[in-house]
């Protein structure tokens, strides 16, 4: 057998086994919903904990960094808006994801610079159902017990969450009735107002 015809042979198994060796390494580094959770808030922790800062601004956008990836904001909205979603057009869609998404992470980050520095969080439970997965925590906070809950779902190689419940409210539950009751009066102009008026306020509060 000559040499050209060996390397013929052997280059599709070379390739097989670098493409096997690729996909067992990604799987492997894939974390579980619960120590994805759990990794998210430690790293969160470590920035709020770090005394080496040099504003407000570059803490929020090294925690933002962490938790942008970690959320799904558009399955969030969708989920918000339910049968409304495709009765919005493509700009409407976009600005409410855009909206959306700044009125959680603006809320997110206002309750973590208050709480999450001196709490413990503990993972008590994680169920995993195919690509979905709900993971249970309790949050201790100056003597009181918080339950977090999280939705997830298997995004690629990555657990991200599309939904929270504190103490048994689910997040999008909570805003989908809001928000219904803001589109039977206002329509989806009026929606979008509210939310830019949510914003607003937020940023004011900084």
């Amino acid at each position: 057998m000559s040499r050209r015809t060996l390397y013929r042979i052997l280059l599709p198994i070379q390739m097989l086994l670098i493409l096997v060796c690729f996909v067992t390494s990604s799987s492997a580094e894939t974390l579980s919903p619960g120590a994805k959770v759990k990794d998210v808030v430690l790293r969160v922790k470590a920035i709020m904990n770090d005394k080496v800062q040099s504003s407000q601004s570059e803490i929020d956008e090294k925690i933002l960094a962490i938790i942008n990836p970690s959320f799904d904001f558009r399955a969030m909205s969708q989920s918000c808006l339910a049968a409304n979603w495709k009765k919005a057009d493509k700009a409407e869609q976009d600005e409410f994801v855009d909206l959306f998404s700044s009125l959680l992470r603006k809320t997110y980050l206002s309750r973590i610079r208050d709480n999450i520095a001196e709490s413990k969080v503990d993972i008590v439970d994680e169920r995993i159902r195919g690509d979905k997965a709900v993971v249970k925590t309790k949050v201790e906070d100056k003597g009181d017990l918080v339950a977090i809950d999280y939705r997830m779902k298997l995004s690629g190689d990555a657990w991200r969450v599309h939904d929270v419940s504190i103490e048994n409210v689910w997040l999008v539950s909570n805003y989908r009735s809001e928000f219904s009751s803001i589109l039977r009066k206002s329509k989806m102009q009026g929606l979008l107002e509210s939310l830019r008026e949510k914003n607003r306020k937020l940023e004011e509060k900084k």
